[in-house]
């Protein structure tokens, strides 16, 4: 079943996420076989932070979450908050 991670919170220090993303997060989503990855930030608040990360299996999305949760405890104001969405497959716009 496709699984879409969505994971937010208020990030310290956007340098640092930039230099685990490059390495670590980037990596685990590669070795977690990610479909799509991605870092957005908040255009109103530039301290919250939202990652998008889509996987083919709860599984591997359960294990990409495990790698986000130990970097956010470092770079991360809060306890982010996170969803693993299913996937429904419907149609979309082209």
């Amino acid at each position: 079943m496709p699984v879409i991670l969505a994971s937010s919170c208020k990030l310290k220090d956007w340098k640092a996420l930039r230099r685990v993303h490059e390495g670590v997060l980037t990596e685990q989503a590669r070795a977690c076989r990610a479909r799509r990855y991605g870092i957005y930030r908040n255009v109103n608040d530039a301290t919250q932070v939202l990652l998008i990360a889509e996987f083919m299996e709860l599984e591997q999305g359960n294990e990409f979450l495990q790698v986000w949760l130990e970097v956010c405890g470092s770079l991360c104001n809060d306890v982010p908050n996170h969803i693993v969405w299913e996937a429904l497959g419907w149609a979309a716009i082209p």
